[in-house]
């Protein structure tokens, strides 16, 4: 004969302050991300370029960009100097912070946030490339 016990409910785990404010901000990111890769896409695009290759060598929480290439066609070109606006969630705020960078600087900033790939998350990975088809 087989015994029943009967079970306790397990009350479901509240939400902490953190655990609210992390929501937002990641909601506020999530939102702002397809306007952010617009602004840099188009920037590039407007400047003709076709391709961007950018090299990132890390792993974990450390690493870096080590060259981005830019080809209008199959000719390697320079980045053009120019400014694009980007917006971002600052933790505890309702709004996002607005800054303007280079062209450059978004152009890196694309690469991390805006591909499949995060290098953050490549684990014992090294080298990284992206190619960013426009």
């Amino acid at each position: 004969m087989t015994e029943h016990s009967p079970v306790t409910p397990i009350a479901a785990p509240t939400l902490t302050d953190w655990d609210v404010q992390r929501g937002e901000h990641d909601r506020l990111n999530a939102e702002l991300r397809p306007t952010n890769k617009a602004v840099v896409f188009d920037a590039l695009t407007a400047a003709g370029l076709t391709i961007v290759t950018v090299r990132f060598d890390g792993y974990g929480d450390s690493g870096q960009i080590e060259d981005i290439e830019a080809k209008a066609g199959a000719e390697v070109v320079a980045l053009q100097p120019g400014n694009v606006e980007i917006a971002a969630a600052v933790w505890g705020h309702a709004e996002p912070e607005r800054t303007v960078r280079s062209v450059r600087d978004a152009d890196r900033a694309a690469c991390l946030r805006f591909s499949r790939g995060n290098p953050r998350r490549l684990g014992k990975q090294r080298r990284r490339l992206w190619r960013l088809h426009l």
